[in-house]
């Protein structure tokens, strides 16, 4: 099955109201052939390959028992907003315009699901506290991260942070200006 075959019957197989409006928008939109805007899918179709990529994660990973619908919601969703339909329709963060969609379509989502999906990106300084009361939250920044190679940027900034602090401190404890 291609990916946009995969994608379809994935979502598909969500049963709730405005599923059928929301498969008509990503039908309709660029959807399947935007890139993933830096990342390792960058090209025709990008940002499907990275949503199948971080569905399989977040399936494989799902060690909290979370409902189905939920990672295929989130996996399929969550940069929505990335699509030049999105951006031409409503405005502020692409994981706010993902969102617009979502409500727009009318499909209901769980607290856990907006949190999710409006709070993926990585780096946010309430993402560990958020994390510890979410865990499909926690799943979808690990997805996420993980198929774009967050993670290791990540880890790069944070010791670079701590590099630059401690050199701050020292520089400052040895009387410098």
């Amino acid at each position: 099955m291609d990916i946009r075959s995969q994608i379809l019957s994935l979502l598909g197989s969500v049963k709730r109201p405005g599923m059928d409006a929301l498969l008509a928008f990503v039908e309709s939109s660029n959807y399947f052939t935007v890139n993933c805007n830096g990342h390792h899918f960058i090209g025709k179709g990008g940002m499907a390959e990275h949503s199948i990529e971080v569905y399989t994660f977040m399936k494989e990973h799902n060690v909290a028992g979370l409902p189905e619908e939920s990672l295929i919601l989130c996996a399929f969703t969550h940069d929505l907003g990335k699509t030049a339909e999105a951006r031409n329709s409503f405005g502020g963060r692409h994981d706010q315009r993902s969102l617009s969609v979502l409500r727009k379509c009318g499909v209901p989502l769980s607290e856990a699901e907006q949190t999710a999906i409006l709070n993926h990106e990585p780096g946010w300084a309430y993402r560990a506290m958020k994390a510890a009361t979410c865990p499909l939250y926690a799943l979808l920044v690990a997805a996420d991260c993980h198929s774009t190679g967050t993670w290791k940027r990540e880890h790069a900034d944070a010791v670079a942070e701590r590099k630059a602090r401690r050199a701050a401190r020292h520089h400052r404890s040895s009387g410098r200006a």
